[in-house]
């Protein structure tokens, strides 16, 4: 018998009846093959999520014919399955075709689960035995990744991030990024996700841990990749506060149980109040008609940091003789109540003392060292001077 793969040359020689020969008739390179080529398809892998239309796969010898077949085995309904792909050109050599679309390649159904079937003839008409892979999910369409905590200019009393997936991630990036206020040396903070925040659907995740300053302003970025690799943009939070402390404000002057002559006062506050009212009360004393004062903190008032004996800009009158107490009330930018600690009986007394001298009398003469005088109101300290 011939010998698969080698090459003959073929003659033929022929007598008629009389013994007159033909002349000889001679075919060269003439190859006999009675072995199919063997195919192999190592891309795309049975049972994976794909985005691509590329294939790998193989021949061990030219094809006269290859035919890709690619039908509709599971997920989103198909109606042009199966779809059947010829080979072109190139892609009918032998050898490896690595990472290659086919020319005649369809454009595929994205959520739709597929098998392809490989299969050709060789120049000698043998069929190779078919090849495939099953359970190849095509996947194009990039994930949606909603966030809707925090929303964009926001002051935010709570760290948390809230968001929600439309399939699952094989991977996510959130990233919180210091863009104002307050140098931040720890930014960026990275919000970790897990297994399960990766899942399709509503997710929230407490970022208590992380250490996020409330007097710096910052932008969220996020990004997420599903398991055919789709990516989506990354999506940009801008101009976002968390602000989860109350305001604080220690009051140094006036005392409690003090008497005052100037109305004067130095407090400290631990950050910028968005509005805020100074507070004297009538407590005892003289009567005050217009008990309680209410007083506008204006914006250089209520800036963070320590304010040291000032007199309010909007500050009303005060009656002297009458006992008060002294409190704030204010908020911040997040609506978070100013904790301070009221200061009790402080005592004004705006009017000088009047003291009038009896004894002697102008333009006398007098054998006496005796001096009276009168005084409308007690003193602690007062003298003669002669």
């Amino acid at each position: 018998g011939l010998r698969d793969g080698a090459i003959y040359t073929i003659y033929l020689s022929a007598w008629d009846i009389a013994g007159n020969e033909i002349d000889k008739i001679q075919i060269d390179n003439v190859l006999f093959d009675a072995s199919p080529p063997v195919l192999s398809l190592s891309m795309p892998k049975s049972n994976t999520i794909t985005n691509s239309l590329a294939l790998s796969y193989s021949s061990t010898e030219y094809l006269k014919e290859g035919i890709l077949t690619i039908e509709r085995f599971g997920g989103e309904p198909d109606t042009k399955s199966p779809y059947i792909v010829e080979l072109y050109g190139f892609e009918l050599n032998d050898g490896n075709h690595d990472d290659v679309q086919l020319d005649a390649m369809p454009s595929l159904n994205s959520g739709t689960e597929y098998s392809y079937t490989l299969t050709g003839f060789d120049l000698g008409e043998n069929k190779a035995d078919p090849v495939s892979v099953t359970q190849i999910l095509y996947d194009n369409i990039a994930p949606d990744f909603q966030v809707s905590f925090p929303s964009p200019n926001s002051i935010n009393t709570r760290k948390a991030f809230e968001f929600t997936l439309s399939e699952d991630l094989i991977d996510g990036y959130c990233l919180l990024l210091q863009s104002g206020g307050a140098q931040d040396s720890l930014s960026p903070h990275i919000i970790p996700l897990f297994e399960d925040d990766l899942l399709s659907g509503e997710h929230k995740i407490n970022i208590d841990n992380l250490a996020i300053m409330e007097t710096s302003q910052y932008e969220l970025q996020v990004i997420g990749i599903d398991y055919a690799g789709n990516s989506t943009d990354t999506i940009y939070i801008h101009e976002i506060i968390y602000d989860v402390t109350p305001p604080k404000m220690t009051i140094s002057f006036p005392k409690s149980k003090s008497l005052n002559t100037q109305l004067e006062i130095e407090y400290t506050l631990s950050e910028r109040l968005d509005s805020a009212h100074a507070i004297w009360t009538r407590i005892g004393g003289e009567n005050d008609p217009n008990s309680p004062h209410r007083i506008p903190l204006n914006e250089d008032e209520s800036i963070a940091g320590h304010h040291s004996y000032l007199s309010l800009k909007n500050q009303s009158e005060l009656m002297s003789g009458t006992i008060y107490s002294l409190t704030f009330e204010g908020q911040d930018v997040a609506n978070h109540p100013l904790v301070v600690k009221s200061i009790e009986n402080i005592t004004y007394d705006f009017i000088a003392p009047v003291a009038d001298l009896i004894l002697p009398i102008s333009n006398t003469i007098s054998n006496e060292s005796i001096i009276g005088y009168n005084l409308l109101e007690s003193t602690i300290y007062g003298r003669i001077e002669i």
